[in-house]
């Protein structure tokens, strides 16, 4: 047993994720060490001059989609980003024409790409829309999952690598974890002697340490980034200076002569009508005679919310699965859960298990 935890150094569970390895069809030459952090101050969302509603933050923005909708198996999915991009002042056009601002896509390798690009649009990924609905507001790209990768979809280049990560947390180890499962690697929260590389935030840690003393090559995130945006030289160069320098103050930032042809059209502001911006800022007005309702603020209690008592057929009942929490506290979420049944559809109960 002694043994078998020297040999495994377990992180807090995660997912693995793995790729069938793939050969390479794209490949670009070595590039230049480069400070990884974009220069922000030379990049722009929507004109600075003009006042943008948060909750309209797409506001003039024109999406077209390629890639995702051939990787798509739920075309639901599909439908909500449109739904999404549309509830925050955006729109998604079917096809790429010159009124489109944004091209939402997942590789620089498509025809519709190759146009976006001479026509200036603002190329960026699911990802980098997924940042900017946290933040409400329309941020050029700055993380290396922003932009499309610089490879196919079928071209997958870390296919051979077994990739451990060490020191990040939260959205940082999860970003890695996805740019690992892009690139066609198997991610491990674990680390062990058939890891190929460990990429490491500072050079600390008993994942480090061990790491050294069985000589698995340890990377900073860097080496990740330049590889998803076309640097495959990178894959033979472990050792270079520019991947073994830690305490990055963006380690996830690109390399940004790596997507300079990225960022040109994001140096000039997107402009919004002023049409548009009075059709978002002129609220409807009541009719005469007819009162605002003002929605209750008032949260119910958990001990306020009714038991459940009607139960639908078993096909037709939901079922959540609860883990790690005790049996009182399931009890609690399960009147929550009956209580949103209860104002969305008539007489449902949801079922619930935990473990």
């Amino acid at each position: 047993q002694q043994q078998q935890q020297q040999q495994q150094i377990q992180n807090p569970p995660s997912q693995h994720l793995t790729q069938t390895p793939q050969g390479l069809q794209h490949q670009v030459p070595v590039q230049p060490p480069q400070h990884p952090q974009l220069q922000q101050h030379q990049l722009f969302g929507h004109d600075p001059s003009a006042e943008i509603p948060e909750e309209y933050f797409l506001l003039g923005c024109i999406f077209a989609i390629a890639d995702y909708p051939e990787q798509m198996s739920d075309k639901q999915l599909l439908a909500t980003w449109k739904r999404i991009i549309q509830t925050h002042g955006g729109t998604v056009d079917p096809m790429l024409t010159s009124r489109c601002t944004h091209l939402l896509c997942e590789s620089q390798l498509s025809n519709m790409y190759a146009q976006a690009l001479r026509e200036k649009k603002r190329c960026v990924t699911a990802h980098w829309l997924n940042s900017v609905l946290k933040k409400k507001k329309m941020v050029p790209p700055h993380r290396a999952l922003h932009f499309p990768v610089a490879f196919p979809p079928g071209g997958k280049p870390c296919s051979q690598h077994i990739i451990s990560v060490t020191g990040f947390v939260d959205s940082d180890r999860d970003d890695l974890k996805l740019m690992a499962y892009l690139a066609g690697a198997k991610y491990t929260g674990y680390l062990c002697r058939s890891n190929t590389v460990l990429i490491c935030k500072e050079p600390t840690g008993l994942k480090y340490e061990k790491a050294k003393e069985w000589r698995i090559p340890c990377v900073n995130a860097q080496w990740l980034c330049d590889i998803l945006l076309g640097n495959f030289e990178a894959l033979r160069q472990m050792q270079h200076n520019r991947y073994t320098v830690f305490s990055l103050q963006e380690p996830l930032a690109p390399n940004q002569h790596l997507v300079l042809n990225l960022l040109d059209a994001w140096r000039v502001p997107l402009k919004v009508s002023s049409d548009l911006l009075m059709g978002v800022r002129l609220p409807l007005k009541p009719k005469q005679n007819e009162s605002v309702i003002q929605p209750s603020t008032k949260r119910p209690r958990f001990e306020d919310l009714p038991t459940p008592t009607k139960k639908l057929t078993p096909e037709s009942t939901p079922v959540v699965l609860f883990t790690g929490f005790e049996p009182t506290q399931v009890h609690q979420y399960i009147k929550v859960q009956f209580f949103f049944y209860l104002n969305t559809r008539k007489d449902s109960v949801v079922t619930s298990v935990y473990k």
